[in-house]
């Protein structure tokens, strides 16, 4: 969230964002339940906290069981608008979001790049190609057909960060970028790196955001964008070096904090809300506001609208062959409070403190102490209810691939 400009940013990276922004209603403090993209997606698509869906990383797919009329049970909103009498199609643009991971449930069309165990090198594909397979799902719909649940995932931007032309060229080091670096902490002697890097991830972001606005137009154009429902989030943001942070497995602020912008029939335009937001709370939230037929899922969110003090928990993924510390930060209004399995928890006020370069657990003990219990309780909570079963498909000759592309160590 903190690369765009309707988030605050001072370059010109997101122009076809920053306008639906201005036509809808933006979360300015909106977080993902995970900084990774299959669990991420799973918690966005089911409203369901990683502790209760139980994928942890990029390799523990989802199987959802899927019992009809079970009440309280685990569903993806593919599946419930799929029963509802809605067309389904799904368009992704990397292998953690293949066929067989569990977020292909519901989907009667589910277009996607071949998964981990089918590839050598490339595992993701353009935005511009996902887009394209989109648009003309789009055009294939005759008239009469009915109502439709699209959603189409785009990739970029991501590591490693190589924007096509001409947007690799589009951002160059100047001044208010070395002053973005300074204010995360980021040493001196790492600014000439990162900047480099932070110009390559804007041109991903970019070159992203115009076929974003490409799938807009084709909205617009076809009479459709009025009456549609239209949520845009991002599953995690990029470290960018900030506490040494190169990609996104912490929970720190940048790394978990997203887009998230969402547009209905008689909802808000151009509206902003301050309050913490989460990805689970974006099903809920479109159930009390629109006509979609959510009716009778289980959710872990609430509707952002009636409740201006939620609170939004984060994990950091399962790194395949690592130690298994469970680390879980808790946002709520100006605190975000650091929970560790084994380690001393952290306290960081995101108000004065953005960057969370200081901690000050010691000078607010009634706040941690608080936030503590609350992290507990949502975690009891979560695992409570009805879930899922994963499984870990990693086997030797996928671990010496995954290795290759950076996924496992």
């Amino acid at each position: 969230a903190d690369h765009l400009g309707c988030y605050g940013y001072a370059r010109p990276t997101s122009p076809a964002l920053d306008a639906f922004a201005r036509d809808a209603l933006l979360f300015e403090n909106a977080y993902a339940p995970m900084p990774t993209t299959l669990p991420s997606h799973v918690s966005l698509l089911t409203s369901s906290l990683p502790a209760r869906h139980g994928v942890l990383s990029n390799f523990r797919y989802l199987h959802i069981p899927f019992v009809p009329g079970e009440p309280g049970g685990l569903r993806s909103v593919a599946q419930t608008l799929s029963d509802a009498g809605y067309a389904t199609a799904a368009f992704t643009s990397a292998s953690p979001l293949s066929r067989g991971t569990g977020v292909d449930a519901g989907f009667a069309a589910f277009d996607a790049p071949p998964p981990f165990d089918e590839n050598d090198e490339s595992v993701r594909r353009t935005a511009g190609e996902t887009v394209d397979r989109a648009l003309a799902w789009l055009a294939a719909r005759g008239d009469g057909a009915p109502p439709f649940f699209l959603w189409v995932h785009v990739f970029d931007p991501h590591l490693p960060y190589e924007p096509p032309a001409p947007w690799d060229r589009a951002f160059t080091t100047d001044a208010a970028l070395l002053e973005t670096l300074a204010a995360r902490g980021i040493p001196d002697v790492l600014h000439r790196h990162v900047a480099g890097l932070a110009n390559a991830y804007d041109g991903e972001i970019s070159y992203a955001d115009e076929q974003v606005g490409r799938l807009l137009d084709a909205l617009r154009e076809r009479g459709l964008y009025d009456d549609a429902v239209v949520a845009i989030a991002g599953d995690h943001g990029e470290g960018l070096m900030a506490h040494g942070e190169p990609g996104h497995e912490l929970v720190w602020r940048g790394t978990v904090r997203v887009p998230l912008v969402l547009r209905w029939p008689g909802g808000p335009r151009g509206a902003r809300a301050p309050q913490v937001a989460s990805l689970v709370d974006v099903l809920p939230t479109l159930r009390a506001h629109t006509a979609l037929p959510l009716a009778g899922a289980a959710f872990d969110g609430g509707d952002l609208l009636a409740d201006a003090e939620r609170e939004a928990l984060s994990q950091e993924p399962v790194r395949d062959g690592a130690p298994r510390q469970r680390t879980f930060a808790l946002s709520a209004g100006r605190w975000r409070y650091w929970y560790l399995s084994d380690g001393p928890a952290r306290l960081y006020d995101v108000e004065a403190d953005a960057a969370e370069l200081r901690d000050v657990i010691g000078e607010h003990p009634d706040v941690a102490e608080r936030m503590r219990a609350r992290v507990e309780a949502l975690l009891e909570d979560a695992r409570a209810r009805p879930g899922a079963t994963v499984t870990n498909e990693i086997d030797a000759d996928l671990r010496k691939r995954l290795e290759q592309l950076g996924y496992v160590e």
